[in-house]
Formats: C-alpha cells, structure tokens, sequence
C-alpha cells in the first residue's frame, strides 16, 4: 500500500522556484494526500506561491506578518502536524523547511511511529537533519541545473517509481526482490524508459544510481534503510 503523506510547506523559509523538484522527490515516497503551504505568501515571492498554490493543489494556510520576530508561520504548520496526526489520517510527514525550530516536532512525530521527510537546503541545521528519517536537499538539487542534468534526474525520478512499484508488486514477504524480476516489471509497465535506460548491463548501475536501493549477493534488490 502507497503510504500517505502530509507535506506541510515552510513559505517563508523555502522559495516557490523549489516546489516542482520537492513534488518529483514526494512522489518516490509516497502519496501526497495532504499538501498544505504556510506563510505570507502574499509578501514574499507573491507570484511565484500563487502558480504553485494553483499547480500543485496547495491549500494556502497564509498567516500575515504584524510583528517583528514573531513565528506564526512555525505555530500554525506545528498545530495542524499534530491534529493530522491525531486524526490517523497519514503514514507520514514531509516538513519542507530550513528551520531548525522544526527539531521539535520532528522528533515527536517519529517518537510518534510516523515516517518523517526532511525538505530544505544547505544551510539546515544539522539538529533538524538528523531529526528526520531522511532529509533532502532539494534547494541545491533545484539550483543551476543544465537541460542534460534536467533531464538525466527525471529519469531518475521515474526509476525510483518503477523500481519501488516492482518491489511492491513482487511476490516477496522480506521486500527483497531480483533483479531479473525489476527489470521484467519496467519492461511491462513502462517499455519506452526501459528501452532507453534499461538494456544490457544497465538496469544495475540504474538501480544504485537513484540511490534508493542497494544491490545485494545473487542479484537482489532492497530499499536502503
């Protein structure tokens, strides 16, 4: 089963030009069931939240700036975490700053048994880093990319969904399954990538090249833990 998650969007910590790598990385992950941006999103990079509201189904929880060093952005995205985790309603949570003040509640949402993304950039605080489960630098990744480096990470991206899928779909109870199995799964489900990225000798380097799985003895493939 897909998990499902929340993706809960720090506006004024992560720039709008960011949200499109951010949807690519979710979508490895799991199902965004929850997408949420908080912030004033009417101040800051106006434009660009309005078209990512718009494309990605965001639902804009905007919070207005009256006082200097305030941090209602933090309070209100850290309330709604914990009222969508009350409600049962998600697998986990994708929190998408790079704000260490977020430490916190990343902590209490695992201690909690909730799966916990990290979205942000360089500048992360390491406390927040290690918080969660995995954090993604998704500031850099988005940042100076040629249409080769473009192109070579969407195909990555798609990789990373067929070979999750083949493992679910496999008949394996310990989530470990061939390579040989994979590679028949993307030539049924997807023959024009695997024609370009799977021939010969090279659904192997694909596999460690998403940096999802690894590859262990007798050709077998798990997700990295």
């Amino acid at each position: 089963m897909t998990p499902r998650l929340a993706v809960l969007i720090d506006a004024d910590n992560i720039s709008s030009k960011f949200v499109e790598r951010l949807f690519e990385e979710v979508a490895t992950l799991g199902s965004p069931t929850i997408r949420r941006v908080y912030g004033d999103i009417a101040r800051a990079d106006a434009k660009g939240w309005a078209e990512a509201t718009e494309r990605f189904a965001l639902l804009s929880r905007r919070q207005f700036v009256q006082t200097t060093g305030k941090n209602a952005t933090d309070i209100s995205m850290v309330i709604d975490a914990m009222d969508i985790m009350a409600t049962d309603r998600v697998d986990g949570f994708c929190l998408v700053s790079s704000d260490s003040d977020f430490t916190p509640l990343a902590i209490r949402l695992r201690e909690q048994g909730m799966m916990v993304y990290g979205f942000g950039a360089t500048k992360a605080a390491e406390c927040f880093r290690s918080a969660c489960g995995q954090f993604v630098n998704i500031g850099d990744a988005a940042r100076g990319l040629s249409a080769s480096e473009k192109q070579s990470a969407s195909h990555l991206v798609q990789a990373t969904k067929l070979i999750k899928n083949a493992l679910a779909a496999s008949s394996a109870t310990d989530g470990i399954t061939t390579l040989s199995w994979i590679g028949d799964y993307i030539k049924r489900q997807a023959p024009e990538f695997s024609a370009n990225h799977c021939g010969p000798g090279k659904l192997k380097k694909l596999v460690l090249e998403t940096e999802k799985f690894e590859v262990l003895g007798a050709q077998r493939v798990q997700a990295r833990r």
